[in-house]
């Protein structure tokens, strides 16, 4: 169970660039907190203001998401509880990186990735887990503001990692597919 904390004018007003807090229980018991403060919109070429969000667990960081410089394709590094880079996020590219590559998940399927990437090995193919944006229905899609995902994980990560990767995913929904207007439906 997962539930956001933000005011309703922050809702109302900032929508998607809104700050908040998740907090996550598993079986009615805490098993993870993430603290995303307010930022601008995610954007190539910026030299500030970069969207962040920080992962805890019983009052200790376990890592944090954090977004990186870029030119063209948004990337993002997952940060273990020491702030070391455990992977790299980013939708899978083509034409040399400067492209978002649509057909990376098959054509036609609407499925709209975002590939994990150890550091050292950030290049198409390399890719050892995923967060997936999955089409709910046309009746969900048109009707509703809720969204499906799919998070394939990395084998051998620890539950820590796992939670932080499950904080990248409340980003990334946040950033890419929550609409202005959806900040003012509650409920």
């Amino acid at each position: 169970m997962a539930l956001e904390e933000s005011s309703f004018c922050m809702r109302l007003c900032c929508g998607p660039i809104r700050s908040w807090t998740i907090n996550v229980t598993k079986d009615g018991n805490p098993f993870s907190e993430h603290i995303r403060p307010i930022r601008c919109m995610p954007a190539g070429l910026k030299c500030c203001c970069y969207q962040e969000m920080t992962t805890t667990a019983g009052g200790e960081v376990i890592g944090s998401f954090k977004e990186k410089f870029f030119c063209f394709v948004p990337s993002y590094a997952i940060k273990g509880p020491t702030g070391e880079d455990e992977f790299n996020i980013h939708m899978p590219t083509c034409c040399g990186g400067v492209c978002v590559d649509p057909c990376a998940e098959g054509c036609c399927n609407c499925k709209i990735p975002f590939y994990l990437y150890k550091p050292d090995k950030d290049e198409p193919g390399q890719h050892v887990g995923k967060i997936i944006k999955v089409w709910g229905g046309l009746a969900k899609e048109l009707f509703a503001d809720a969204d499906t995902f799919m998070v394939e994980y990395p084998e051998g990560i620890t539950n820590e990692a796992k939670a932080n990767l499950l904080g990248a995913t409340f980003m990334i929904n946040q950033l890419y597919f929550e609409s202005q207007k959806q900040g003012a439906e509650v409920g």
